[in-house]
């Protein structure tokens, strides 16, 4: 947009304003004939631009209204259209666009006519081309900064002060540094406009020219702001460190390396240059100066600045600032966890702080000796964790928190994480007994088990679980094999419950040998004897590789025989009872009694005693009886060589006549006695006790 458009309409307005009151005659030009009056306002061009404007106001017409023609300089330059009483016409608004030169008019309202190209139409309009509005600047600075002494004098050339009696400018200076007493409005004609005692600041001119579209605006125009300079304080410069932390209950100080001795320093927060609340104003020394701003002033990154002040004098900032960053003072009540509270031998542990604060690193240590571990963590709202590494003992860990240059501090809680040894792989594995029979147990024991510790007995082949877990106790356990019936190699798993399972590293493999078939035939011959006789016991279908032996309970007879895939006969030995025999089987480490017996029934030996009548008449006979007191008889008798069949217990079987048999006293001895009641038939040839027969004599 052209820089003249806005000037343009405050012009237009202000020039119709003095055309109705009259103000400015000298360019508003009347034509009148009759009742027909038109005011012709001429705004000339500037700067040899084709800016010019003309507005025509109807004063009073015949109905009210007219019609005008305008002729310019050029020949194309006619304007035709009507105007109304009270409404003026622009040419042209938007902007201004009429050359300089000379302008005539037509007027007509159907009654009367005014041309200006004949004598009694009135003058030809010229507008003139004028030279731009300049400022002359004849303006003072400021000197002093406790009573200002700075002077605004300003003339103005060009516009409509060309014009033959000059123009009219209305101006409007306005000032930077807040003076009351600004805006300052007037109309200049020529003469000087003076403001003195002014403080350093900007001033801006805005110039409009009431007769021409010349202007002055700021905007466009450098030359319309006038800078009045104040006494300037020297520039110093803010120490290093320029960014500077402190802990959210610490003063922030820094430090101004020289200052002036009549000028007051203030801290000022950047970069709005707004003072500090409570207000920090430190007077110059002429040698450095330290500022300390408290804790309740300052807000985390606030940016600190130093003004130079010199009563009202425009403030000087200094040279650097310093950002403020704000530390919190560590929350030492937040909680403080283990991850896993028990934890295996070798795994890492983890701590966690619960709540931790933005700003604040989080150490973890040792509580023992406050030895730290790993680095620390930021904290972000939420949980931190923080790692403890590998463990192999319990051990309890405190938290030491960091802020910046806060003093670290230690969290209240501690937490503990319990670590769960790792068994001793290496104990020992034996087994109580091998090899053992098929279809029978043994232990597999585990020396020094460990305390905590469970230990679970398992097949090699497919760490197939065998039995239930056995809690070690410090001393060697048993685990059951449990009956078997092949060779097996076994396996130990402990666990503490926390810790991974481990599998001990000895193995211990149980050899099985194949037990003896238990239902071979056990057989006797013969299976009755007599007292003092022997029986053969056999074993049929004896097997290859297993050892035989005899037995009477647990009492071996005679000698072990090894199988032979036949009969193995045993002699019992002379028997005086009736006895059952049994057959023990040996294979490697099975030894196991066969299922069948053989009993060997055994009749006891007879015997008894010869009983006669006695005494008897020489000549006379004696009466034999045979009482058995072994043996149910009938019995088969040898006395004296005699030998007695079939006699029956208690039962007189012979008669003996002395003069026969035997003369005098005699002895008769049983020297053998035949039991025809058992079989076999069972004889005793024992003597018994004699029996004596006593003859008396006849008398004579």
């Amino acid at each position: 947009m052209n820089r003249f458009l806005n000037m343009t309409i405050r012009s237009i307005l202000i020039m119709y304003f003095f055309c109705l009151s009259g103000s400015s005659l000298a360019q508003v030009t009347p034509y009148v004939l009759g009742g027909l009056n038109v005011d012709v306002f001429a705004s000339h061009p500037c700067d040899g631009a084709n800016n010019g404007q003309l507005v025509l106001t109807l004063n009073s017409a015949n109905g009210g209204t007219a019609n005008y023609t305008i002729i310019g300089p050029t020949a194309a330059l006619v304007i035709s259209g009507p105007i109304i009483v009270g409404t003026p016409v622009i040419f042209n608004t938007d902007p201004g666009s009429l050359p300089a030169g000379d302008y005539d008019f037509i007027f007509s309202d159907g009654v009367n006519v005014i041309n200006t190209f004949v004598p009694q139409g009135g003058n030809t309009l010229t507008l003139q081309d004028l030279t731009p509005l300049t400022i002359i600047d004849n303006s003072s600075d400021n000197t002093s900064c406790i009573s200002p002494n700075g002077e605004l004098n300003l003339d103005f050339t060009g516009g409509s002060l060309d014009l033959p009696g000059g123009g009219i400018l209305n101006y409007s200076i306005t000032a930077s540094n807040g003076n009351p007493s600004f805006p300052i409005t007037g109309t200049y004609t020529g003469t000087s406009i003076v403001i003195p005692g002014l403080a350093g600041g900007d001033y801006i001119i805005t110039v409009d020219d009431s007769l021409s579209v010349c202007g002055i605006d700021p905007l466009f125009d450098p030359t319309a702001t006038i800078e009045i300079e104040d006494p300037v304080p020297n520039t110093y410069s803010i120490l290093a460190p320029f960014v500077q932390d402190v802990c959210e209950d610490g003063d922030a100080t820094f430090t101004l390396n020289a200052s002036d001795g009549s000028v007051n320093y203030q801290v000022v927060v950047l970069p709005g240059q707004t003072p500090l609340t409570p207000n920090i104003v430190e007077p110059g020394t002429g040698g450095a100066i330290n500022f300390t701003v408290p804790a309740f002033s300052l807000t985390d990154g606030v940016e600190l600045g130093v003004l130079a002040r010199s009563g009202l004098c425009t403030s000087i900032l200094m040279n650097n600032s310093v950002t403020v960053g704000i530390d919190l003072n560590p929350d030492i009540g937040l909680a403080v966890t283990p991850l896993a509270a028990t934890i295996c031998e070798g795994d890492n542990g983890t701590i966690q702080v619960i709540g931790s604060e933005v700003g604040v690193n989080y150490q973890l240590r040792d509580d023992f000796d406050d030895s730290t571990i790993g680095g620390p963590e930021p904290g972000n709202g939420g949980i931190v964790s923080l790692s403890a590494g590998a463990l192999t003992t319990t051990t309890t860990f405190n938290v030491l928190a960091l802020s910046g240059v806060c003093t670290p501090v230690e969290l209240t809680a501690t937490a503990t994480i319990t670590v769960d040894l790792l068994p001793d792989a290496s104990l020992g594995v034996i087994a109580q007994d091998d090899p053992i029979c098929e279809n029978t147990s043994t232990n597999i024991l585990v020396a020094n088990s460990e305390n905590g510790f469970s230990y679970q007995l398992r097949n090699d082949a497919d760490d197939s679980p065998i039995g239930t877990p056995v809690l070690g106790d410090g001393n060697t356990i048993s685990l059951s094999t449990g009956n078997l019936t092949a060779s097996t190699t076994f396996n130990v798993l402990v666990t503490n419950g926390v810790c991974p399972p481990i599998q001990l590293t000895q193995l211990a493999t149980v050899s099985v040998d194949p037990e003896p078939d238990l239902n071979l035939a056990v057989l006797a011959n013969p299976t009755s004897v007599c007292e003092g006789d022997f029986s053969i016991v056999s074993v049929q279908n004896s097997e290859v590789g297993v050892i035989y032996e005899l037995r009477n309970g647990t009492t071996v007879i005679g000698a072990p025989q090894g199988g032979n895939t036949g009969q193995l006969d045993f002699n019992t030995g002379t028997l005086s009872a009736n006895t059952t025999f049994n057959i023990l089987a040996t294979r490697g480490a099975c030894q196991v009694q066969l299922n069948n017996t053989a009993t060997v029934t055994v009749n006891p030996l007879p015997d008894g005693t010869l009983s006669s009548t006695s005494p008897i008449c020489a000549g006379g006979t004696s009466d034999l009886t045979f009482t058995a007191s072994v043996g149910t008889g009938p019995f088969d008798l040898v006395v004296e060589g005699v030998a007695y069949n079939n006699v029956t217990s208690g039962v007189s079987f012979a008669t003996l006549t002395e003069g026969v048999d035997f003369t005098g006293t005699t002895t008769l001895t049983l020297t053998s006695i035949t039991d025809l009641g058992t079989t076999p038939n069972c004889v005793n040839t024992l003597v018994s006790s004699p029996t004596t027969i006593t003859v008396n004599p006849l008398p004579d």
